[in-house]
């Protein structure tokens, strides 16, 4: 950014990242994701964990 703006690119870059920062996103399905996944994942432990002891 500096060879394009040497005396702004300070600021710039402060300014951008400040409003990166305050944007949000919100995914339909979030909330429900943050249910399910964990729920996944513990049922998928629970077979590797069945697999590695039948071994």
């Amino acid at each position: 950014m500096r060879p394009k703006a040497p005396r702004t690119a300070g600021r710039l870059v402060e300014e951008i990242f400040t409003a990166l920062d305050e944007q949000t996103v919100v995914v339909p399905g979030t909330d429900a994701a943050a249910l399910i996944v964990p729920s996944h994942a513990n049922s998928l432990q629970a077979v590797l964990d069945s697999a590695n002891s039948s071994q």
